[in-house]
């Protein structure tokens, strides 16, 4: 067994290259100027995994998550300004 070779579970999907232009079609006309693909299975989920598209116009106030979700931020392409508070 190779410690860098890893292999998708049966349940694993995946998202096409036209879904991100898709959530970028909506994010424009959306009030919130977002979309997102959900890949986690229902909104109590630990892990929180999503393809999120923002137009640039968008902004998100800023909130917390209860204990039991975490977010991690991956940026494919463009940039985002991210502010991180305490208590």
């Amino acid at each position: 067994q190779n410690p860098k070779v890893f292999f998708l579970e049966p349940t694993t999907h995946t998202l096409e290259h036209h879904c991100g232009a898709h959530l970028k079609k909506i994010s424009q006309s959306h009030p919130q100027k977002s979309a997102r693909y959900c890949l986690h299975h229902d909104k109590y989920a630990g892990v929180q995994e999503l393809l999120l598209v923002m137009h640039r116009d968008s902004r998100f106030a800023p909130h917390r998550h209860p204990e039991y979700k975490s977010e991690s931020l991956h940026i494919i392409e463009g940039a985002i300004g991210l502010g991180v508070f305490n208590d």
